[in-house]
């Protein structure tokens, strides 16, 4: 059994804006993996972001 961890996704948009969300997932691999196969939008517990306006994604793991 895999410990849940959390990360900061920080989420750089076409507008030059940056959003951060937060995600708990068993590893960075698992929310890569989540990230690409996503479509349309990306929806965590506080937000979400229109994939089609995000230029490129930031993930860090966070205490």
């Amino acid at each position: 059994m895999c410990k849940i961890k959390k990360y900061s996704i920080d989420f750089h948009l076409i507008n030059n804006q940056v959003i951060t969300l937060e995600a708990e997932r068993n590893s960075e691999k698992e929310l890569k993996d989540e990230l690409e196969k996503a479509k349309g939008f990306y929806v965590v517990g506080n937000g979400a972001v229109n994939l089609a306006n995000v230029k490129k994604y930031k993930i860090k793991a966070t205490v």
